[in-house]
């Protein structure tokens, strides 16, 4: 790649970069403004008991119980006891993993992988 298009794929990448910023700006925007509104049907629907029918607008309401972690210690007994990894999501804490690595600690099972980064400066 030529320095001049380079020049040009730099530029590029920062005003798409500075455009998804904007863009997740308003978005986390929107999202609290629908949660919001969300909040206010939620509270007058759980106050009648139902959904309402507005004519040419049906809000539908119900409810679903959700499961919510109270005692990790029981949890992880229980996952032990019972082999139910399934329980929670399989993913690594990044930053745990990597204190442990920084301290020497080989993790089994744990492999690593090259993630690349780039930040670009236009001066």
């Amino acid at each position: 790649m030529e320095l001049a298009d380079l020049k040009a794929t730099a530029q590029r990448y920062d005003e798409t970069k500075a455009d998804r910023l904007a863009a997740d700006k308003l978005s986390r925007n929107l999202k609290t403004k629908e949660d919001q509104l969300h909040a206010e049907l939620c509270m007058y629907c759980s106050q009648q008991g139902s959904g309402v029918d507005l004519g040419d607008v049906l809000i539908e309401y119900n409810t679903t119980m959700k499961p919510v972690a109270e005692d990790w210690s029981a949890i992880h007994q229980y996952i032990k006891d019972n082999d139910a990894i399934d329980l929670v999501h399989r993913r690594l804490t990044e930053s745990a993993v990597q204190l442990r690595w920084d301290d020497g600690v080989t993790i089994p099972g744990v492999g690593d992988k090259l993630v690349e980064k780039i930040k670009v400066i236009i001066r």
